[in-house]
Formats: structure tokens, sequence, C-alpha cells
């Protein structure tokens, strides 16, 4: 992610002082997909924790400065957590039966990215992004599941929780035009949480962070544009 950065940074050292004399589009999208997270930092987690699927979605707001070079953000809805599944044995008159425990951890985020994108290519635009991100929880619960004897249950655990998290995100791309004023894309972002989200000490010294991969369909609309400057 840091090499996608700098590849990023350096394109936008070449072409800027060109882009403020080109085409300077305002664009807005939306976005909506499905996405991988899970959660590390510490011993127990790296052993027993279980990556999860969740559901992204949300605008996405982009400045193009040149046909190749933009800043992008917006506002996004992300699922986020992990899940833990074992069995255990619980003795039951004079028996023993195994239950089978499934435990999701449900952490609900409105994201905010600011990420540098670099577009290649003309009919269809393969682009590169890559920023860093804010993450804002509205939501936590922990659904636990079992098959017999322990009952199934809900509980939210925000209060444990930091109310945000932040961390760097980057993705790989490729759009194609559906009209004079509008693209279709399909992307995938990955996100590494870089904060501590526990607000209790954790086992061994370590941390709780989220770590998450998504695949984003996206639809996207150009709603300003500025005409070329004479002589460019």
């Amino acid at each position: 992610m840091k090499k996608i950065l700098l590849f990023i940074l350096i394109i936008c050292a070449g072409t800027m002082p060109k882009a403020v004399a080109q085409n300077k589009i305002m664009t807005v999208g939306l976005e909506a997909g499905g996405n991988l997270s899970n959660q590390y930092g510490n011993s127990i987690l790296n052993e027993v924790s279980k990556a999860k699927f969740g559901a992204s979605g949300g605008v996405a707001l982009q400045f193009n400065f040149s046909d190749k070079l933009a800043l992008r953000t917006g506002a996004m809805f992300e699922r986020k957590g992990s899940r833990d599944d074992y069995e255990i044995n619980i003795p039951n008159g004079g028996q023993t039966i195994t239950d089978r425990v499934q435990i999701a951890y449900n952490f609900d985020y409105v994201t905010i990215p600011l990420l540098f994108r670099v577009t290649f290519g003309k009919t269809v635009k393969v682009f590169a992004n890559a920023g860093p991100y804010l993450g804002i929880l509205i939501n936590q619960e922990t659904i636990t599941e079992a098959g017999l004897l322990i009952k199934n249950n809900r509980v939210d655990n925000a209060r444990f929780f930091e109310s945000t998290d932040f961390g760097m995100t980057g993705g790989l791309g490729a759009g194609l035009p559906i009209g004079k004023n509008s693209m279709l894309s399909l992307e995938v972002r990955h996100s590494q949480g870089l904060a501590n989200i526990s607000v209790l000490p954790v086992f061994g010294g370590g941390l709780i962070a989220n770590t998450s991969t998504s695949a984003l369909l996206g639809l996207s609309f150009n709603f300003i544009q500025r005409k070329r400057l004479p002589g460019f």
C-alpha cells in the first residue's frame, strides 16, 4: 500500500503544473458491494479470529485535477468485525453434550476516506488510489448463536470500543464510460486499521485493529466542467 501511495504522489508531482490548465471536472458517484473483514493485534485474536462477510456502500465525491490525477473522498457505510467459531463440551445428566458456538462481532462505521487517484487508459479507465481514512463507529453488536443448550443473544458492547478508527486504504480498479458524463466501475479496495479500537486494556499489551477488503461496484456522474484555457 505504501508503494502505491508513493507512486501516486510521484505522478502528482509530474502532472500538477499542467493540470491547472486542463479541464476540471467534479464527479459524484455511488458505490456498493461486499467486504471480507477481520481483526488483529494480539495473540488471542491472531489465533482464533476468523474473517466475516459484511456490506459496504455510500457516496463518493471526486475532484479531477487532470485526466490522470484526482482527489477522492465521500462517506461510506461499512460493516467490519470478526467472528469466532468453536465447540464446547457441556455436562448434562451424566453425559457430555458438544455444542457449537458461533459469535459474530459486528462494527458498523461511517468511513470517510481521502484518496489520491491516478487513472490510465482511454476507453477502459484503469485506476489506483491510496490514502488515509477516518471511521466513525455508529453501532456495535455481538451476536452469539448456538445449536443446543446455550441461548442465542445480541449484546451492544459499543461502550468498550473507541468511537473512531483510522488507517490507510488503497485500491485498484477499472471503469467503463456508459455515456458522455457517466462511468461504471469495479474496484477492489483494502483498508488496514492502525488504531487500537479497544477502550479496555488488551491481553498481552496488544491491541484490537480492523482490516477489510471490499469489492465495490460504482456509478459516477460528471456534473461540473470548466472549459480548457486557450493555448493549452
